[in-house]
């Protein structure tokens, strides 16, 4: 097991009670985007629920429809790695996919089926299957961004849940 896996296990199991399904589902949602939902995409987005809201706070975090979440990772893909129109075509299916997987995870989380670790687990596995499909599409170009896209999401979902968990702050959005 690497490290980073470990790490992420270590963090996924450290998360307890009822905000456990808001953290969990954040982590997945944000590594299984992989990263497609860019600081570039989400500044257009929290610009303009700022300005619709006269400068108030950002509201807290709500899970995107799974048309939202389609949309979302779909227009992160193009804005960082400008896919052609017949990349655009052979991705979404994966995409689609990937977010019906998450929604059937959720429910069975939900459903206390499934753990925080089991969950955790099960939408990493989703996430490598669904890149799996996904690199061949791309250039090689695209691929390394793709490739360290994934990282900086990874890490950024890290240090953000390392930081909750060490402050003892509630998982939040």
């Amino acid at each position: 097991m690497s490290s980073v896996t470990r790490r992420e296990v270590g963090v996924i199991s450290s998360v307890r009670g009822k905000g456990a399904l808001a953290e969990v589902l954040k982590w997945g949602l944000l590594l299984l985007a992989c990263g497609l939902l860019l600081a570039q995409g989400a500044s257009a987005q929290g610009a303009a629920g700022s300005d619709a809201a006269g400068g108030a706070e950002t509201p807290p975090f709500q899970m995107p429809t799974p048309e939202e979440a389609v949309t979302q990772i779909m227009t992160g893909l193009n804005e960082r790695l400008t896919l052609s129109d017949e990349q655009k075509s052979e991705i979404r299916p994966t995409v689609v996919d990937m977010v019906a997987k998450i929604q059937k995870l959720r429910e069975r989380f939900e459903a206390g089926e499934l753990k925080p670790m089991a969950l955790g687990m099960q939408l990493q596995m989703t996430e490598k299957k669904a890149s799996a499909l996904i690199d061949p599409v791309l250039d090689e170009k695209q691929r390394a961004e793709y490739a360290a896209l994934r990282q900086e999401q990874r890490r950024r979902m890290m240090q953000e849940m390392q930081k909750r968990a060490a402050s003892g702050q509630p998982p939040g959005f």
